[in-house]
């Protein structure tokens, strides 16, 4: 039998600015900061290519809040 491992290379957060938090994140890492469109934030460490697993990347999504 072969055995399998899992490796976490991406994490994904909801945040009510994922602009500002993602700003604030990618300074204290000292991390590259991407979007792919409004409401996504994505950060990555200096020169990584993606799918390198050697990293752990993380991705802030901006969360909608529900009015009542």
């Amino acid at each position: 039998m072969c055995g399998m491992t899992l490796q976490l290379v991406q994490v994904n957060f909801k945040a009510r600015d994922d602009s500002a938090l993602g700003q604030f994140w990618a300074e204290a890492l000292g991390w590259d900061v991407s979007s792919e469109g409004p409401g996504v934030t994505n950060l990555e460490p200096v020169g990584f290519a993606w799918p390198d697993p050697s990293a752990v990347c993380i991705d802030l999504a901006a969360s909608r809040t529900r009015r009542q």
